[in-house]
C-alpha cells in the first residue's frame, strides 16, 4: 500500500483560522496531520457536515483519507455550486476534472475510488465548480462534467 504523505495547507492553517478569528472544520480522517492543539480545529466524522443554511461539507476522501467539497446550494443563482480542492481537480481546459492520487507521479486513484466518488456526486446538484487555484472554475455544466470525466477515467483504467 502506498503511505500518504502530508495533506496540503495543513502546516499553517492554524495560524490563518487565528489571524481571521474563524473555525476550521476538518473530517477525522486527517486528524493525524494536525500538529500541535488549537482551539480553531473542530474534527466531524461521517458523511456531510451541515456549516450555515445550504452550506454542506462533504467528505470525499480520494487524494487524502479526510479530503471533502463544500458545497452551497444557492450558488449559480439556485443550481448549486461546489467548492473542490485536489480529489476533483479541474484540468487545464477548464472542461475535464482529474482524479490524482499523487500529482507529482502522475498516479489516478484507482477505479474502485472513482466508483465510490461518484456515487458521493450523485447525491449533490450542482452547475459550477470552483477549485482552489486562481482561474481554475467550470461554470454551467460542472456535473455534467464530472459524470464525463469520471466515465472516461473508469473506460482507461479498466480498458
Amino acid at each position: 500500500m502506498i503511505q500518504h504523505r502530508a495533506p496540503h495547507y495543513y502546516s499553517n492553517f492554524a495560524d490563518w483560522a487565528k489571524a481571521f478569528d474563524c473555525p476550521v472544520y476538518l473530517h477525522e480522517a486527517d486528524r493525524e496531520w494536525v500538529m500541535g492543539p488549537t482551539s480553531y480545529v473542530h474534527f466531524w466524522s461521517g458523511e456531510s457536515l451541515f456549516l450555515a443554511p445550504g452550506v454542506t461539507a462533504v467528505h470525499l476522501g480520494g487524494h487524502f483519507p479526510g479530503s471533502l467539497f463544500l458545497h452551497w446550494a444557492k450558488g449559480s443563482e439556485g443550481k448549486g455550486t461546489i467548492l473542490t480542492g485536489d480529489t476533483i481537480y479541474i484540468t487545464p481546459g477548464l472542461d475535464r476534472v482529474s482524479f490524482m492520487y499523487s500529482f507529482p507521479n502522475f498516479l489516478p486513484l484507482s477505479a474502485r475510488e472513482i466508483r465510490r466518488i461518484r456515487s458521493i456526486m450523485e447525491q449533490w446538484n450542482f452547475a459550477n465548480i470552483h477549485g482552489a487555484w486562481s482561474g481554475k472554475s467550470i461554470v454551467g455544466n460542472g456535473n455534467e462534467v464530472i459524470k464525463q470525466s469520471i466515465s472516461n477515467y473508469l473506460d482507461a483504467l479498466e480498458g
